[in-house]
């Protein structure tokens, strides 16, 4: 949410003011901005004030990241990573207050036994709706790749997580994440079955039982 922050994660000097002037000549222009923060143990205790931030630079959307370790982060696990059970707090904080902004706010890599009564903004929940294609880097030789496929390779989930109701629908932490922490932050929640995420985009998901139109003839 300041100078502080920011310059330490970017460890670039100036790096938070560049943004918070990018933003603001965007929204000056009448364009419609949507912000991405990316967690790691630097700034999750400090995301409700971040998106606050967000907020008041005029920020239409914000999408919160978990990590994703690669590279450098995979090598400075501990300095970077959090506990899942330690950010979903703030998370919460952080999406009440997108809500009562009324902007768009979605969680990604974020497991429905975490987020109930957030469970529409689980970014993975949009990415099953249709095939997510994306360019690799510039120079590679691997050509263009289904996301929505190679996403499921490189999740896990838990043994206990079959007996989860959002099972078909919860792709799970990114595999490094599950090597190193285990699944015991994971329970399953009790309930009737979610088969598809429809079911989260339009609530059905949250009658005990099915209507009679919900039933298959």
């Amino acid at each position: 949410p300041d100078a502080e922050v920011h310059d330490s994660i970017t460890t670039r000097p100036g790096s938070f003011a560049e943004t918070v002037q990018g933003i603001t000549n965007l929204v000056r222009l009448e364009q419609c901005v949507s912000s991405k923060v990316v967690l790691s143990r630097l700034n999750y205790q400090v995301l409700p004030q971040t998106v606050q931030v967000l907020i008041d630079l005029g920020s239409s959307h914000v999408s919160i990241a978990f990590p994703h370790a690669q590279g450098r982060a995979r090598k400075l696990w501990d300095q970077v990573v959090p506990r899942y059970r330690d950010v979903v707090p703030f998370l919460r904080q952080a999406l009440d207050r997108l809500r009562a902004a009324g902007r768009g706010a979605d969680a990604e890599t974020f497991m429905f036994c975490h987020m109930e009564g957030y469970e529409s903004h689980i970014t993975e929940i949009g990415q099953q709706l249709e095939d997510y294609v994306e360019l690799n880097q510039y120079g590679s030789d691997r050509g263009v790749e289904n996301w929505s496929k190679i996403r499921l390779q490189i999740k896990e989930k838990f043994p206990p997580c079959l007996s989860c109701r959002f099972y078909p629908v919860c792709e799970g932490p990114w595999n490094e994440y599950a090597d190193t922490y285990g699944g015991e932050e994971f329970l399953p929640v009790a309930g009737q079955r979610v088969r598809h995420v429809r079911e989260i985009l339009d609530g059905s998901f949250r009658r005990e039982f099915p209507l009679l139109a919900d039933l298959p003839l």
